[in-house]
């Protein structure tokens, strides 16, 4: 562990390698690639905000009759079922970016050029992969807890409250609730955070399009499948990590224009608009065409594993 520390002050103090400072020329066809020391800055970022929003809910949710752990999809009453959601919700994620790797490669429209690379020569792997594993837990449950949990899940109770209080027969209510939270939260999402709150990961790469927002709207609305089907926010926080982890710092595709500092694939994407489209670009897979059709499988898995059942005693 003491290693592992100073080999991290040590990145850190380092100074700047050529071929990734800011006035180097840009490399449009190669992915999103920073220096550990930066990767360290915005894991601890996002680190904090998670805790800041897990510390925000343990204080909303002990304090205050009106809401519980869960009634916002984070309940622990069965620690096993949390864990498998967790589980399976990686699985699901990681195949479904595995399997848009696979088309990918076997298309041409991308290429391995080297294996467990870092950005900046000289660093280590396992340090770097370790904050990268470190900055997507946090965004996975930061983003979860605050998008499904509090927006969608209090939403739908919201929404089927005030309509059986207006005499609304209950079911009716329930599957009102469901479709204006999900169409309402997603819509919420692609056209205001995503310009507003998420501005630097999308826009400021320079690389988002109007396919990448629709696929990203797709996107949030499997997203919400995934607490209708589990009843928990704790598959959707799974599914999140493994899809950001497996296409970011396994298969070495940029996710959604975010930095990386290391991937175990090191790839360039085949250059040229018309192959853009397909691939992505530099802002990757989330702005292909393969995306809405990964994300309809792995609705596909889940709905296999978890059945219809789940969906109706959610309701």
């Amino acid at each position: 562990m003491g290693t592992i520390f100073a080999t991290c002050i040590k990145s850190i103090m380092r100074k700047p390698d050529k071929e990734i400072t800011k006035s180097s020329p840009r490399r449009p066809y190669h992915l999103n690639h920073v220096r550990g020391s930066t990767q360290i800055r915005h894991a601890s970022q996002r680190l904090g905000a998670a805790l800041g929003t897990l510390f925000a809910t343990y204080l909303i949710c002990s304090s205050s009759p009106l809401v519980s752990f869960g009634d916002i999809g984070l309940g622990l009453s069965s620690p096993r079922r949390a864990g498998t959601d967790l589980l399976y919700g990686f699985l699901v994620g990681s195949i479904g970016v595995t399997l848009i790797f696979a088309i990918e490669l076997r298309q041409g429209w991308i290429k391995i050029i080297s294996h467990c690379s870092t950005a900046a020569p000289g660093e280590v792997f396992a340090v770097n992969f370790l904050w990268d594993i470190l900055f997507h837990v946090s965004v996975s449950t930061n983003e979860e807890v605050f998008l499904r949990s509090w927006m969608f899940v209090l939403g739908c109770r919201g929404i089927a409250s005030s309509m059986i209080g207006e005499g609304y027969n209950a079911m009716t209510a329930v599957n009102v609730s469901i479709a204006a939270s999900t169409l309402w939260c997603s819509d919420a999402l692609t056209l205001l955070l995503s310009f507003v709150s998420l501005i630097r990961y999308h826009y400021m790469t320079g690389a988002s399009s109007r396919q990448s927002q629709i696929n990203l709207f797709v996107g949030e609305v499997f997203g919400y499948f995934n607490v209708i089907a589990s009843g928990s926010i704790w598959l959707g926080i799974g599914w999140h990590f493994g899809w950001n982890i497996f296409m970011g710092h396994i298969l070495g595709r940029s996710t959604s224009g975010i930095p990386m500092s290391c991937a175990v694939f090191d790839v360039i994407p085949k250059p040229g608009k018309s192959f853009e489209c397909l691939h992505g670009g530099e802002f990757g897979p989330e702005q292909g065409v393969l995306a809405p059709w990964a994300y309809g499988f792995c609705m596909v898995l889940i709905l296999l594993w978890y059945g219809t059942g789940g969906m109706t005693e959610w309701r």
